[in-house]
């Protein structure tokens, strides 16, 4: 969860205090600045109106995850589908991706995914990957998967960490890259850079599917 407006302000406050006890401990007391009884009351005061502060801003912060905890779970839960299908077109046009995608099920969908992962180097594509280039309908999907993952990211940011913003930031120049592959493909059919950019999209796009399971985006979909 990221801070919010009231909450900085609470941290500015509880600062402010502890500011103000440091420089009654450190300054005002010791060169007898104000009376010492008067001093060491306001330092007393100074903590514990800080230590209250820091205490009501965990409460709110705590109050305010387990409040909006279900709706993480749905944000992240919308990821993840966007994150399925798009794994599932990849696997229909890299080499051996049709003998994975035939044998696919929920509980085997996460360590296929480790094994493509580990996969050193770009992933090859399949002989197929011509259609790929050349069918409206397959690149039709990738790019509603990049539109609908922009979407959950300007709408929900504040439910994903800093890591997934930079998967989906890298998800989204990969796709671009595709899509820049099918229009070279229109003018220069078949050439060597456009096999070489979708296997580089695919690369990264595998790799940031699992980095996102490591950071809590699920990957066991019933739909698989």
């Amino acid at each position: 969860m990221k801070i919010d407006s009231s909450q900085a302000l609470l941290i500015l406050i509880a600062l402010g205090f502890t500011s103000f006890a440091l420089l009654d401990w450190f300054w005002i007391m010791p060169y007898g600045i104000w009376e010492r009884s008067l001093a060491e009351r306001f330092f007393v005061s100074s903590i514990f109106a800080m230590l209250t502060i820091v205490l009501l801003n965990i409460l709110i912060i705590w109050w305010e995850q387990r409040s909006w905890r279900h709706v993480k779970k749905e944000v992240y839960s919308m990821i993840q589908e966007e994150l399925v299908i798009m794994f599932r077109l990849i696997l229909d046009f890299i080499e051996n991706g049709l003998m994975i995608k035939n044998s696919l099920t929920k509980e085997n969908a996460f360590s296929e995914l480790c094994k493509l992962k580990e996969t050193k180097g770009p992933l090859k594509p399949s002989p197929t990957i011509k259609e790929l280039l050349e069918d409206k309908t397959s690149i039709k999907l990738f790019k509603e998967i990049e539109q609908n993952i922009n979407n959950v990211e300007l709408k929900y940011s504040r439910f994903l960490t800093p890591k997934l913003n930079m998967s989906i930031i890298k998800i989204q120049h990969s796709l671009s890259l595709l899509e820049r592959a099918t229009q070279m493909h229109k003018i220069l059919p078949m050439k060597e850079v456009e096999s070489t950019l979708v296997s580089v999209s695919f690369r990264v796009l595998i790799d940031e599917i699992y980095n996102m399971y490591r950071e809590g985006i699920e990957f066991s979909p019933t739909f698989i």
